[in-house]
């Protein structure tokens, strides 16, 4: 069955597919449209620790355990921003002082790819943080 490029752009819009010149580049939900990420405290222990201080050779742990953290962050700054920003300094700053150079890219890894996420955040406006708009200024 062929569908027609209206038909598909209508699918692909109701599905949250982002599309550029007929290239599709990512797929994502919107924050306000997922589910918030509930881990047990040893849950979110054991990813902390394996993003700040993986097994050695465990470099996908840390990779897989970072994306769930990113999430994690992300739900903690829409829920309660402050207590989100203390959580993400405490990791933050353990990477950064930890011996592990590794460790330590990690770290602007992770910083990294929080602003983007905090881009995506910050254009679907979930919450006003009133003269500032933006997740950025919780960390500062």
């Amino acid at each position: 069955m062929k569908i027609s490029k209206s038909e598909e752009i209508i699918a692909c819009k109701s599905a949250g597919v982002v599309r550029r010149n007929d290239i599709q580049l990512f797929q994502f939900k919107a924050y306000n449209q997922q589910e918030k990420l509930l881990l047990s405290e040893e849950e979110l222990n054991m990813v902390v620790s394996a993003v700040v201080n993986p097994p050695t050779g465990e470099y996908e742990s840390r990779l897989i355990a970072s994306k769930i953290l990113i999430k994690v962050l992300v739900d903690r700054f829409i829920t309660k921003a402050e207590s989100g920003s203390q959580f993400f300094l405490e990791i933050i700053s353990d990477m950064f002082e930890s011996e592990d150079i590794d460790t330590q890219l990690h770290a602007f890894n992770l910083l990294l790819n929080l602003s983007v996420h905090f881009n995506l955040w910050e254009d679907i406006s979930l919450i006003s943080f009133g003269e500032r708009k933006s997740g950025y200024y919780l960390l500062v």
